[in-house]
């Protein structure tokens, strides 16, 4: 739990802090893979939790070997909201959940049809485009397909929003016969720039750009050489270098857009170098000029036509590009240690509202019905569960 709070801490440039508030066991409530509301709702009553801004319900169940951990997804960081997770879960679990409370849905990779890179999404996410979403399949980042043991950083899209990313640490560029360049470091790091916020000015549909290398939180997520996956029946590379991303839904989840399929088919999550990013409609291009020395260099250009926006466009920090709900799909089966992402049955996570809903993770192998639930502090003592009531207080903080 400690190092899921100084995670948020980081991305959150100091303004989210969760801290230990209470813990208490509450016997014979829990269960593996079942009704995770119900046993929420009891364990609220048990333990006297009312929920509110800024307060956090953590239940965590023992003598699991796996199973669906569940997060509330509200309406912004200081909504409050409550987590479930079995088997104890992990760090990179609570972290991610957490970041459900704090209104974020999870983090996906578009995947368009031969010959497109960016484009709108099926019918099943509210549009008429022929492009599919893997809802969490970005694993560089925190709200996307979870791995115990990585504590990754919130991409640049949602820090973005929330102001979380000082304006003097990204690049925003908007408007038409834009030709400019623009060189961004690693994006975890605590300096300098290290995001471009991008919009193409014949549609209003706005793209974030970003750096990822082997350095700070990036480091360790994956091979240098890249790894294989696949998603939406694409062909997916994993790897470091240029991530490029939109908004879908109303703001709260982020896709990574890949590169068109290579000679091998595959696909790369990353830009490399030579490579050149251009919208559909043409009214935006990024060419990746460089990517050394842990920095990129981007030649960023609009079209000059001035055309009237097809739609108006988005807001300067917000990005929302698309009114889609939510939708989810089976996970990242390469990931057997996933702790997280959600089967589309309990993804209605990426819409926010005033009343919370849930976003969940894949069933994994579970085991036990009859399970005795305590409220644990942050050590399992036996087998049985723990709720932990947790409260967050904001502090407005300089990371240096």
């Amino acid at each position: 739990m400690s190092a899921a709070a100084e995670l948020w801490s980081d991305e959150s440039d100091g303004n989210v802090e969760f801290s230990i508030e209470a813990t208490r066991w509450v016997p014979g409530l829990g269960t593996c893979d079942g009704d995770r509301g119900h046993a929420r709702s009891e364990v609220s009553k048990a333990v006297g939790f009312t929920g509110g801004p800024r307060k956090h319900l953590i239940v965590a169940v023992g003598n699991c070997t796996g199973g669906s951990a569940t997060g509330s997804v509200t309406s912004g960081p200081d909504s409050g909201g409550a987590i479930y997770v079995p088997g104890l879960g992990s760090g990179g679990t609570y972290a991610h959940e957490l970041g459900h409370n704090l209104g974020f849905g999870h983090a996906g990779v578009l995947v368009c049809p031969d010959g497109i890179v960016d484009g709108s999404l099926t019918a099943d996410w509210g549009e008429k485009g022929t492009c599919k979403g893997s809802e969490y399949g970005d694993a560089w980042d925190v709200q996307g397909a979870t791995r115990s043991w990585m504590f990754k950083p919130l991409s640049s899209p949602n820090r973005i929003r929330l102001g979380w990313l000082p304006a003097d640490r990204y690049e925003v560029v908007k408007g038409a016969g834009v030709n400019q360049k623009v060189t961004i470091r690693s994006r975890d790091n605590e300096s300098g720039l290290v995001a471009v916020q991008a919009t193409d000015p014949t549609t209003g549909r706005t793209f974030y750009v970003e750096l990822s290398q082997p350095v700070d939180r990036d480091k360790g997520i994956e091979d240098p050489n890249g790894r294989i996956t696949e998603a939406e029946g694409a062909k997916l590379r994993r790897g470091y270098g240029v991530r490029i991303l939109r908004y879908v839904g109303k703001g709260t989840s982020a896709m990574v857009v890949p590169t068109a399929a290579g000679s091998d088919g595959v696909r790369n999550l990353y830009w490399s170098a030579g490579e050149t990013f251009e919208t559909t409609e043409a009214g935006l291009r990024i060419e990746i000029v460089s990517n050394d020395g842990g920095q990129a260099t981007l030649r960023i250009g609009t079209t000059a036509d001035g055309e009237e926006p097809l739609r108006a466009p988005a807001p300067a920090v917000a990005g929302l590009d698309e009114d889609t709900p939510a939708h989810g799909d089976a996970g990242d089966p390469a990931d057997t240690a996933t702790a997280d992402p959600a089967p589309a049955a309990d993804a209605a996570a990426e819409k926010p509202t005033d009343t919370t809903t849930e976003a969940s993770t894949p069933n994994l192998a579970s085991s036990g019905t009859d399970l005795s639930i305590g409220v644990l502090g942050l050590v399992l003592v036996c087998a049985g569960a723990g709720a932990f009531m947790i409260g967050r207080s904001r502090l407005v903080r300089t990371r240096r």
